[in-house]
This record gives structure tokens, sequence and C-alpha cells, in this order.
């Protein structure tokens, strides 16, 4: 049983959905597990999908039009779950509307956007989150204290490339919001991120490009006192990794963008820790936003809006160099 239940000192989050695609299923089969919660509508763009949605998550309400969820008195956050590039414009409009946000990954396509919306949480005071799930995982949260015991960090490596077919129809291959590294990439940049705190010296891209789009992208990125990487692709099959190594022992994460263990090389010697989810890789963030919240806090510590800004601000810059 998850640990956070619902009791008489405990609001309920009432949340609204925006977006019927394969990531809102996830979240919802997440979301069902947490007892702070109740969702109670769902807003789509295709009407089948919204009613099979409501059906298959016992959701009491869809509909059709977007500005219903920002004008609903009996919603306090929406989860955004759109394609990348009505991020900005939907959580600028949820929150001058009163509403708690949490966004999908990425927070929105460059720097200068989420500039904007953290000009708009500042003048709202409310709650707003990028779902970087990653960062929620215990697996996660124990890593980053194992590191801190490894002295000082001076690689990082990050690899997530798979084979596959995209359908033409995905935004996948829009120009404007698609490619590789919006939609695989930003894990690896967002590790790199949580894990320097240093300003970056230089960055080298090279990237395929395929109808406009990055397929592949890989990018090395050189910090003061260390040097990070980042891969991502669809045009290939390599193992999922991170990897870190310190002054005194090396960090290898598999799947790190789904990470339930770890393994740590130190002193001559090989330790696997393995720390399941307390429920799938979504939870954590969810239970996390919630107590957020229920605190009447504003801000995350773990994911606080300038990391978004920095991870912005690196893909722009991963981007540029390949230019």
């Amino acid at each position: 049983m998850p640990a956070s239940t619902s009791s008489a000192s405990k609001k309920r989050m009432r949340w609204g959905i925006l977006g019927a695609g394969n990531i809102a299923h996830r979240f919802m089969e997440s979301i069902a597990h947490h007892l702070d919660c109740r969702v109670l509508k769902v807003s789509a763009r295709n009407e089948a999908k919204a009613i099979a949605f409501t059906k298959q998550y016992n959701i009491p309400m869809y509909t059709l039009i977007q500005e219903e969820l920002f004008n609903d008195p009996a919603i306090d956050a929406l989860y955004v779950a759109l394609p990348h590039k009505f991020h900005k414009e939907t959580i600028i409009k949820a929150l001058k509307a009163g509403k708690a946000v949490l966004c999908e990954k990425p927070l929105s396509l460059n720097e200068a956007d989420v500039q904007e919306i953290i000009q708009v949480q500042n003048e709202t005071g409310l709650l707003c989150m990028e779902a970087m799930k990653t960062r929620f995982t215990p697996a996660y949260k124990a890593m980053k204290k194992e590191a801190s015991s490894l002295g000082s960090l001076h690689l990082i490596e990050t690899i997530w490339d798979r084979n596959e077919q995209i359908s033409p129809s995905s935004y996948f291959w829009d120009v404007e919001q698609g490619g590789i590294l919006l939609d695989c990439g930003i894990y690896g940049v967002g590790l790199i991120q949580d894990m320097m705190k240093e300003d970056v010296e230089q960055i080298q891209t090279d990237q395929i490009i395929e109808n406009g789009v990055d397929i592949y992208t890989r990018s090395v990125l050189t910090y003061p006192s260390c040097q990070a990487s980042v891969e991502c692709a669809i045009d290939r099959t390599e193992p999922t990794f991170a990897r870190l190594t310190f002054e005194h022992g090396v960090i290898t994460i598999p799947n790190f963008h789904r990470m339930e263990n770890y393994i740590v090389e130190k002193e001559g010697k090989v330790f696997e820790r393995k720390i399941p989810y307390e429920v799938d890789d979504f939870y954590g963030e969810i239970d996390h936003f919630v107590k957020l919240w229920q605190e009447k806090s504003t801000m995350s510590l773990v994911m606080p809006l300038q990391d978004s800004l920095d991870c912005a601000f690196l893909i722009d810059q991963i981007k540029r160099a390949a230019s």
C-alpha cells in the first residue's frame, strides 16, 4: 500500500486531465493508487477517445472544450499531457485561471518559453512543476545520496537509443516540436543538469536530421571539472544506461529513465542496489506534487522551475551547437 493515505487533515486534490494519449493513460494508471487524488474531468480533441478514456478510468465527465477545465471551480490542479508545442500556452492559461499545474516534460520548447511560464508562476503564486519523473523514484533518491560519498564527479554518460518506426502522423515529425532530443534526450539532459551545478563551457553536437527533425543526437558538454555526454536516437539499438564516474567510484544506472536499480563500483568491489518503485515510475512525482499542494508550497525543491529553465537552456545550446 502506498505511503500516502487520505485523512481528515489532508485535503483531497481534484484533478483535470488535458489530453487522452498514451502518457495520460500511464498517469491515470498511477494516480488510481493515490488516495488523496480524484480525477473529475478530462479534455481531448477526439470525442471517441475522450469517451473511451472516461469509461476506462471511471472519470465523471469529459469535454472537447479545454477552457471548461480552466473555468471549473471544482478542479484544483491540471495535468498537461498534450503535444509539446501546446505546453506553454496551456500552462499559462491554467495558472491564470487559478489552477496548480503538473506538466509533462519538456515544460516547453525552449528557454524563452520557460521564462514566460516562470513569470506567470511568480505573478500567480501557484504551484507549477515539470513532470521529470526520474527524480522522484526511490532508487534515484538513494543514488544521489550515495553519489555524495564518492568524491568529485568527473564524467557523465547517458545513452537512450532505440530502433523504431514512428507513425508519420505523430507530432514527433512536427518540425516545430519534434525530434528525439525533446522526446527522450531530455532525460539525459535532466540528469546532467541535476548533477552539475557549474556553468557549461563548451558544447559539441552531432545530429542526423530526417524530415526536418533529429532522429539521432549526440552532444558532449564540457564543464570546468567534468565532461558529460547525452545520446538519443530512433535509428539504432544500444543499451539504455547512464554512467557517473567519480573520484572514488562509478555508478551505472540501467534504464535510467525508469530507474529501479543501480550498480556501484568502489574500492575494487561491485554492489547492486535494488530499490523498487512504490507503485510505478509515475507515482513518486504525483505524490510529491500532491504533498506540495497540501502544504501550500509554491515550488518543488526536487524539480524547481529554475531546473526546468536550466534544462531548456542546455537543450537550446545543444541544438545551436549542431547548426
